[in-house]
């Protein structure tokens, strides 16, 4: 046996470990992000647990959502479809804000601060009723932020603009804008009417036949028309189904999916925007005449082909 080897593998083993305990016991290989975590500014608070979310802008409340059996809706401005991701993403913002550090532990001056009427108000409600509020005031002289204050009472803090940005969401941000509620990849036959063109296909063995618009659409090109369709969205605020209900469509569309079923879409023109409703549905969107157009155009042949 080769002692001396064996003795010299031991030696370079017993100094490493040596060096590894001196390396670990100072830290080298930790990350600086885990020196020293930031707090929550809202300690404590998940998303899970809020039921109510609003904003105030100079004194008048802009939106108000209220979760109720898991499913969340509008109360203000007024009845509106809400996208759960947006609200969801609303809420983590919330709940995980922080880097706020004290500008003033008290609340005398709340006038130089622009806080004694903040430009924003965010109000959460949790299940157990407990109200918490958030107000913004006005911009720092110099750095990027924001002068804020907690509950309305307490110390002056500061926190940066794209911190404080996340929770700046508009009506529209929050309603679901989605025009058409099927998947594109859902979808495996069609009808489409609109401006005296009819449109219609179907996929066969996973490639699309025409069945009627043969002379001025392109069957291989079907498959960007379709995911134009999928793809509207409105511009605006909706309005309840029920108000185009009694007019005359301009469009027509039935999208038949995987399973059999059959979703039919009507669209009235008003002006620059066709409002579009599901049959049956609750809610009719505004979405430019010009998508529309523009979606035609997306399965044209070309000129030398026509």
């Amino acid at each position: 046996m080769n002692w001396k080897g064996t003795i010299s593998t031991l030696i370079a083993l017993i100094v490493f470990a040596a060096l590894w305990g001196v390396v670990s016991s100072q830290d080298l290989f930790q990350e600086k992000s885990d020196e020293k975590k930031e707090p929550p500014l809202f300690k404590g608070l998940k998303p899970e647990e809020i039921t109510t979310i609003s904003m105030e802008e100079k004194g008048e409340i802009r939106w108000k959502l209220v979760r109720k059996d898991g499913k969340w809706s509008f109360k203000e401005p007024r009845p509106l479809p809400v996208d759960p991701q947006m609200v969801e993403s609303w809420l983590r913002s919330f709940t995980e804000l922080k880097g706020a550090e004290v500008v003033q532990k008290s609340s005398d001056d709340l006038q130089k601060y622009g806080l004694k009427q903040p430009q924003k108000i965010y109000r959460v409600t949790r299940k157990n009723g407990e109200k918490i509020e958030l107000a913004v005031g006005d911009a720092l002289p110099v750095d990027n932020g924001r002068y804020i204050q907690k509950n309305g009472e307490g110390a002056i803090l500061q926190i940066g603009t794209t911190d404080i940005g996340f929770l700046d969401k508009q009506v529209l941000n929050l309603m679901k804008k989605e025009a058409i509620h099927v998947q594109k990849e859902n979808i495996k036959a069609f009808s489409f009417q609109w401006k005296g063109t009819t449109l219609k296909g179907k996929e066969i063995e996973g490639e699309w036949k025409l069945e009627k618009g043969k002379k001025t659409y392109d069957p291989d090109k079907l498959d960007r028309f379709l995911t134009s369709l999928a793809s509207l969205q409105a511009k605006e605020l909706a309005k309840s189904a029920d108000e185009w209900k009694q007019n005359k469509p301009q469009l027509e569309l039935t999208l038949t999916t995987d399973d059999g079923k059959k979703h039919l879409y009507f669209g009235v023109r008003e002006e620059d925007q066709v409002w579009i409703r599901k049959k049956e549905g609750e809610w009719a969107y505004p979405v430019a005449v010009s998508s529309l157009d523009d979606a035609l155009k997306q399965a044209e042949k070309e000129e030398e082909d026509k």
